[in-house]
């Protein structure tokens, strides 16, 4: 729905019970509108005086099934990156060297290859969303019992373990973020994807080194899987 005047133009955007869900206006003054046009959430406005196309984009106009891709994006390759930089840590603080650390990494990334490489054989039988939940919740599950013992057979199992479940995230997650997108906004969105996972790769890493410093190494691992477990959750809910 769109209304105009010589003073200001106004664009609302109802629901099916036309309530009104979003709306921009004050713009363009002086010029009224020649017509409207909606894809996903962005309003195409044409103006009766220059005959010009504006593209906006209301606060209201939002789409909560991309919200929920780019905050679950964000929180995996936090989780993907925090394994990667505090098991160095917590396995050297173990009297772990170097080469039994490079042997317990090397483990969690042959599970990602192996995750990729099995995903088109899942996805034949499962919806990308359950394939997600499935290998978020095996995730979760590994980062909870991950510092239970300090055997290296132990870890190395349990980081293989760990790399099936996240090696799925980022292919799943950029699979979702296109599809979910709104035509010709997948660059946009993707955008947005990548700036949370930088974000999440900032932040979180500083929060649990500031933990793990406090409480110990335990904590970092099992607040991990927390956060795993709410993010498939979320995933569930898609």
């Amino acid at each position: 729905m769109w209304s105009c005047g010589r003073l200001k133009l106004k664009v609302n955007a109802l629901s099916t019970a036309l309530d009104v869900i979003g709306d921009v206006s004050g713009f363009a003054a002086g010029e009224s509108v020649r017509s409207v046009r909606f894809f996903g959430d962005a309003a195409y406005v044409v103006d009766c005086g220059y005959g010009t196309v504006r593209q906006l984009t209301a606060a209201g106009l939002r789409l909560p099934q991309v919200r929920s891709v780019v905050i679950i994006s964000g929180l995996i390759v936090a989780s993907n990156d925090l394994f990667a930089f505090y098991l160095p840590v917590y396995a050297h603080s173990l009297n772990f060297s170097a080469t039994l650390i490079g042997f317990i990494l090397g483990v969690f990334a042959v599970a990602g290859f192996v995750t990729r490489f099995a995903m088109p054989l899942l996805l034949q039988h499962w919806r990308a969303e359950r394939v997600m939940f499935a290998c978020l919740i095996l995730a979760a599950c590994a980062f909870a019992v991950f510092p239970l013992s300090v055997n290296l057979a132990y870890m190395m199992t349990i980081a293989f373990v760990l790399g099936l479940g996240l090696g799925c995230g980022q292919p799943l997650s950029m699979m979702l973020g296109y599809n979910r997108a709104p035509p010709g906004r997948a660059g946009e969105v993707t955008g947005m994807r990548l700036t949370a996972n930088n974000i999440a790769r900032v932040v979180i890493p500083v929060a649990c080194g500031a933990l793990g410093s406090t409480l110990g190494a335990s904590p970092v691992f099992w607040v991990n899987a927390l956060n795993l477990a709410a993010v498939s959750a979320l995933v569930w809910r898609q």
